[in-house]
């Protein structure tokens, strides 16, 4: 399912974060993160969060306010609320956004479809399912398969 990660790091270091620093959030995801940008992998983030917004990451440990957005250059400043420590590819979570991405990646569709179905699975579990109609598109991949398969929302 659709989910937003922190990208990579220099060195591959994990980065302390300080509680009231400031940092800048880049989409370009193919930037290697420091204490004063990092990245994310949601093109769309400068568009869809506002000044004030929460961006949560690594399961919430980490808590960023969004200060400012920069939509031309995809750049989001935010301050951090907390003292912790950040590593690669960590999830994301923007509380209150509707986060445009789709359902099912095209390789969640192909595993799906040419592991799954031949192999005659009982159940598809779904990360991050928003909304019911996420449950539709997958129904509709499975055609004639939607009967014999349960859906898990997770």
């Amino acid at each position: 399912g659709p989910e937003i990660r922190t990208g990579f790091l220099k060195d591959a270091k994990p980065v302390q974060l300080e509680q009231g620093q400031e940092i800048t959030i880049s989409t370009d995801y193919t930037l290697k993160g420091d204490k004063d940008t990092i990245c994310m992998s949601y093109k769309k983030l400068a568009e869809d969060v506002k000044p004030g917004s929460v961006i949560l990451c690594s399961d919430g440990t980490i808590s960023l306010t969004v200060l400012s957005c920069d939509t031309k250059q995809g750049l989001v400043r935010c301050r951090c609320e907390n003292t912790a420590l950040l590593g690669e590819r960590k999830n994301v979570n923007l509380p209150g956004v509707v986060v445009d991405l789709p359902t099912l990646t095209e390789k969640d569709k192909e595993d799906i479809m040419l592991w799954g179905v031949p192999n005659k699975i009982d159940m598809i579990a779904l990360s991050f399912v928003r909304k019911g109609s996420d449950l539709v598109e997958v129904r509709k991949l499975l055609g004639k398969h939607a009967k014999s398969i349960l859906l898990m929302s997770k």
